[in-house]
């Protein structure tokens, strides 16, 4: 008998991993605590390579596609212009190195994909109130006095998960003691296809490619400066904006600014019994190098490569085992690494900013090291 999956969370994450149970023969139900879709706000979501091949395999890539913004190149630089390194995807590839997409285009499109496959229920509203599990069931019990029953969970519901802190699954988790500023933003100068990821002394900026003459902003800042850019008007924000970054000519906003606060966190063994955290519900990093559905998406592609049979029957410790043993490793080297670039960039130190242009020059000289960064990059080397 094929076995069957609650997955709580009806994020694209949450979508995806629904698509690549249900694709195994897997019945699933997915549930979510909102009653529809909450509205979007404007956020694009950066694909490394390697995700659009997961895509793919969903059959949810042939849809976006059309819709998705190539990424052909990323340029690392920093301030007062003390060296940068220059990835090309056709160093290694004739495929872009990624793309960027609307994340209502990618939400719809997975959303559709779920609704297509018929041994996907979704049921939303459903608020959980606790979670039980046994040697062969997990039992999740809801508000309304409704019971679910399957042979696996997976906690997809985000950073502030709920199946995370019920179960009691032990996380590391810190504070950047930075905000997250987004923006959508038109500019007088083209990108041609080139992400910028350019590191000023209170925090990173970031410029990813839309439409020829527009790309998506994240600009990281400790919180007193973030409220005052918040604060500005639209004039006044995009004017300093081009002072600090001025290789794209005049600015002007096309989508209204958010901001949030930016914190990391991993769990240190996220599967526990018939139980398993997936996406952000799992891990949280810094948005410095736009890897995190990526890694959510690796997670999903880990289940998606297991064999059917592995799920049926009694292969709870064998599978709660190996999900952690091949997931921890590219986890921990993500956050590694994404941690490792705000806390080296993001100061003032006039001795680290020479050491940090020296280091980029040497990599940019270094064609083989370079294209293996810039696999890393596109996501081509980071099977789970």
């Amino acid at each position: 008998m094929a076995a069957s999956s609650i997955i709580i969370g009806a994020g694209p994450v949450g979508l995806a991993l629904a698509v690549a149970l249900a694709k195994q023969g897997q019945a699933v139900t997915v549930v979510d605590r909102a009653p529809a879709c909450p509205p979007h706000d404007g956020r694009t979501i950066a694909l490394a390579q390697g995700s659009c091949k997961i895509l793919a395999q969903l059959d949810v890539w042939q849809t976006l596609q059309k819709s998705a913004h190539p990424i052909q190149e990323i340029l690392v630089s920093q301030e007062k212009r003390q060296g940068n390194v220059h990835y090309r995807s056709q160093d290694v590839s004739t495929d872009p190195m990624g793309y960027l997409i609307p994340m209502e285009l990618l939400h719809s499109a997975l959303m559709a994909r779920a609704n297509d496959e018929a041994r996907i229920t979704l049921v939303r509203p459903f608020v959980p109130t606790s979670l039980s599990m046994d040697q062969d069931h997990v039992r999740l019990h809801g508000e309304d006095g409704k019971t679910l029953e399957a042979d696996w969970c997976f906690g997809v519901d985000g950073r502030a998960s709920w199946v995370r802190e019920h179960l009691g699954f032990q996380t590391r988790s810190w504070d950047y003691d930075q905000v997250g500023i987004v923006a959508t933003l038109t500019h007088t100068r083209p990108h041609n296809g080139v992400a910028y990821e350019h590191f000023l002394a209170s925090g990173p900026v970031a410029f990813l490619p839309l439409t020829p003459f527009s790309s998506a902003l994240v600009w990281s800042q400790p919180p007193g400066h973030a409220d005052y850019l918040m604060g500005l008007d639209e004039g006044g924000f995009c004017e300093l904006l081009a002072h600090v970054f001025p290789f794209l000519g005049e600015l002007t906003l096309s989508a209204p600014r958010r901001s949030y606060p930016l914190a990391g966190h991993f769990v240190t063994t996220p599967a526990k019994g018939r139980t398993f955290l997936v996406g952000d519900a799992a891990h949280g990093i810094h948005p410095v190098a736009g890897q995190g559905f990526n890694l959510g998406l690796r997670d999903v592609a880990w289940f998606l490569d297991q064999e059917p049979h592995l799920f049926e029957g009694s292969h709870s410790a064998a599978l709660t085992s190996a999900y952690t043993q091949r997931r921890m490793s590219d986890i921990v080297s993500m956050t590694a690494m994404t941690h490792g670039l705000v806390k080296l960039f993001s100061n003032e130190s006039r001795t680290l900013r020479h050491l940090r242009g020296v280091g980029l020059g040497i990599v940019n000289r270094i064609p083989p090291l370079k294209k293996v960064l810039t696999r890393h990059a596109m996501g081509l080397s980071l099977k789970g």
